[in-house]
């Protein structure tokens, strides 16, 4: 497929971390080499060819996030990329990202975004999976899944942050509200958010799942974000931790942080372990070809309090080997559809 993009929009360097998803492998600049790049996003560039002339296109990207446009006063550069692709008759691709995202206010552009609520949603608004290197080949040294064996109690794990206190409670819920309010008086150009602590739907959940007899409990309870690692190498090794964490599991808890969205979810599918998807009003990607509750453990924010029968039950109607056959399957969505290079692919369907 075909596609147009502007690259100078563009600057330097310093404007890497806006660079849309579908566009990095195309600029090949910043401090991501060309390697790193494709680890995270395969080689999906070989599918599309960007032209020079709109005419030629099938669609279009615009190659900067919007957050970018708005806080570096280019708005106008976005608009008349839009509109041009408008009329030239090409759809327009999107994108925004970070924990609470923005809704454009140009309309009837598809909008690819990480957070975002079910209930709000727009028309042509779709949830995009984060990206990441394949966590089996970079921690475990393989590229088949590590398959667990049904055991007679469904082994639960989850490494992160999860013991926080009362005041770093508060603050949050104090930070958030004033975010909502700057959002309701026109002082932000970020959406609102939920005000509960988003680590409570964590401890709580955890707190179901250790209760229950019927459940194992496998967790490593952080009280800092990233285990509070304060280099590389400690980055690495916690990361190690987490993943390791994954593989001596059955089911992975994956609950919100602060956006409305889950990237263990989509560690969790990397790594064939079926995830435990605490579901708060989310959009998940690809909505319109996967359908998610095949391979999660679906369990309602409201339903939370029943998240160990739901679990056990869960369990016990897999035979060993539909057990073993979900969790290939879990691996195989993220290859498809989740992993960079899946992801870029699937967005076939979305232009369609």
């Amino acid at each position: 497929m075909n596609f147009y993009t502007d690259k100078s929009h563009f600057v330097d360097n310093a404007d890497w971390k806006y660079v849309v998803h579908f566009a990095k492998p195309y600029f090949k600049a910043g401090s991501v080499s060309a390697d790193e790049l494709e680890k995270s996003y395969g080689t999906f560039f070989h599918h599309y060819q960007i032209v020079d002339d709109i005419v030629d296109a099938q669609f279009a990207i615009l190659p900067l996030d919007l957050e970018y446009y708005v806080l570096r006063k280019k708005e106008r550069l976005m608009l008349d990329f839009i509109q041009k692709a408008k009329d030239a008759g090409k759809e327009v691709i999107t994108q925004t990202n970070g924990d609470f995202g923005i809704t454009p206010k140009v309309k009837d552009v598809i909008v690819l975004r990480q957070n975002g609520y079910q209930g709000k949603r727009l028309p042509k608004q779709y949830a995009f999976p984060s990206i990441f290197a394949d966590p089996l080949q970079e921690y475990c040294n393989t590229d088949s899944v590590i398959v667990r064996d049904k055991g007679e109690k469904p082994v639960v794990g989850f490494d992160g942050l999860a013991q926080v206190s009362f005041m770093k409670n508060l603050y949050d819920v104090t930070r958030t509200a004033l975010l909502n309010l700057k959002s309701h008086l026109g002082l932000s150009i970020y959406d609102t958010n939920v005000l509960y602590p988003t680590t409570l739907y964590r401890t709580r959940a955890l707190r179901y799942i250790e209760q229950d007899q019927r459940l194992v409990a496998n967790f490593n309870k952080r009280s800092k974000y990233k285990a509070g690692a304060r280099n590389k190498q400690e980055g690495r090794k916690l990361t190690q931790e987490f993943y390791n964490n994954m593989v001596e599991s059955d089911y992975i808890l994956c609950v919100r942080g602060l956006g409305n969205f889950s990237k263990r979810l989509y560690e969790t599918l990397a790594m064939g372990r079926i995830p435990i998807f605490i579901n708060t009003d989310c959009i998940l990607p690809f909505d319109n070809i996967i359908d998610w509750k095949k391979y999660c453990v679906w369990v309602e924010e409201s339903h939370m309090d029943k998240i160990g029968e739901i679990v056990y039950q869960f369990h016990n109607n897999l035979t060993k080997e539909q057990f073993r056959d979900l969790q290939l399957s879990c691996r195989k969505l993220w290859e498809e559809h989740l992993s960079g290079n899946g992801a870029m692919l699937s967005i076939k369907t979305l232009i369609k």
